[in-house]
């Protein structure tokens, strides 16, 4: 397995130094293990950072992540000036439909976390138009506070396992998103 390369460190971390094909490439390669649990990428901004600064919960998951890329452009221009050696801005918006039109039903699994039933339903047509059926994804939109409620955690969880799903994308905003893989991977 070829190393990928990283920056040198900035808000004391490294990131990313893979353009975004690389990225998404890697995402939609052969599944992880079974029991090898999630991986978690993060993408850093500017509301990343000030949440960095004054959330211990949401720190622990950006320092457990398998890997963080440059998501906003003020930051990118930050890490340019201080020669972290980030070529260009991977950014969750971008790299998020590159991942969903590269998987493939014989191989993936897909678990979706979605704020609005709207939402849910775009994607849960875009998947069903893919070659997935209701068997080889999820779809779940948590209600408001879920986070907090164990049994609500604990559904969610068994849904995701239940699925056995190779991709969990969370699309409720950060850091709710990325504590609570953290916390459930």
């Amino acid at each position: 397995m070829r190393a990928h390369p990283v920056s040198r460190p900035m808000f004391g971390m490294q990131f990313s130094c893979e353009s975004i094909d690389d990225v998404a490439r890697e995402l939609c390669a052969s599944p992880l293990p079974e029991g090898a649990g999630l991986r978690l990428l993060v993408t850093l901004n500017v509301d990343h950072i000030v949440n960095l600064r004054r959330n211990a919960a949401f720190r622990k998951a950006y320092r457990g992540a398998w890997k963080a890329t440059i998501d906003g452009m003020p930051v990118l221009l930050y890490a340019r000036l201080r020669g972290a050696g980030v070529p260009a801005r991977v950014t969750g918006a971008s790299l998020f439909p590159m991942v969903l039109d590269n998987l493939k039903p014989s191989m993936h699994r897909p678990f979706l976390v979605a704020a609005h039933q709207t939402t849910a339903n775009i994607l849960h047509a875009r998947l069903l138009a893919a070659g997935f059926d209701d068997t080889q994804l999820g779809i779940h939109v948590p209600m408001f506070g879920f986070e907090t409620d164990p049994v609500a955690c604990a559904d969610l969880v068994r849904q995701i396992a239940g699925l056995r799903a190779t991709h969990v994308f969370f699309g409720i905003g950060a850091p709710k998103s990325e504590i609570w893989i953290d916390h459930h991977r």
